[in-house]
Parts: structure tokens; sequence; C-alpha cells
């Protein structure tokens, strides 16, 4: 079973202001979720769009700690909006969350991800067009 994509985003604005809003420090709340204080200081100077990937048990061990629903940070765009770096992205968070051994499922899905996001690229340099293609 896949992990869903966390919005990191989110995550980060949500405990910034519970941090601040309880006055703890960076190592307060490593202690409390045993998530290292570089990954929190990480987490809090991400911006929109940054490509910061935590692992998915670290997200959900901070998601624990806020005490609030997982699927508050579950990212819900769908697939054909997700830019290429989102999609580059997915792959690498997919393939963290199974230490480099893929289940023989996940290579079709791969290569479907590859694939568009490489369409996209070329789309975007001006090489491939949908008429083109066609």
């Amino acid at each position: 079973m896949t992990q869903p994509l966390i919005d990191n985003y989110k995550l980060s604005k949500m405990l910034i202001q519970r941090r601040h809003e309880r006055n703890m420090t960076l190592a307060d709340v490593s202690q409390e979720t045993s998530v290292s204080i570089s990954t929190l200081s990480r987490f809090e100077r991400l911006k929109k769009g940054d490509l910061f990937t935590p692992d998915y048990q670290t997200a959900v061990s901070l998601i624990h700690w806020l005490g609030l629903p997982i699927s508050l940070f579950i990212e819900t765009s769908p697939v054909s909006d997700m830019t290429v770096d989102q999609h580059l992205l997915a792959v690498e968070s997919y393939m963290r969350m199974h230490d480099g051994k893929l289940p023989p499922e996940a290579m079709p899905i791969i290569g479907r991800i590859l694939l568009f996001a490489g369409s996209r690229i070329l789309e975007d340099a001006g090489i491939f067009t949908e008429e083109a293609h066609a």
C-alpha cells in the first residue's frame, strides 16, 4: 500500500503556530516528537513550492503531536494538475518509503509518472507538443 503525499507546507505552518502557542523551543518539540532539531528547523524554513521531503513517518509523528487528523494534510491535487517537480517528488518519497527496494507493482506506476513528467518538461521547453505527438 502506498502512502499518501503530505502537504509539508501546511504542516510547517501549523507546527510553527503550535510551537509558538506553547512557547516551546525546537529542542522541546524534538524531545516530545523524537524528530531531530535540524528536521524541525527545515520544516520551519519551508516555503511554498520547496521540495523538502521528510519520510512519511516523520510527518505522521508531527501530525500526531499536533493532535490533528492526517486527512487534514493529505495532498489532494489530481495527478494531471501536479507539476513536474511534484511528480518527481512523489517518486522520491515512494522510493524513500521502501528504502530503494521497490515492489514489482511499483515499476509501472513510477514509469507512468516519469513519462508524464518527461513529456511536461519537453512541452515546457517547446520540444514536444500534443499536436506533434498525435
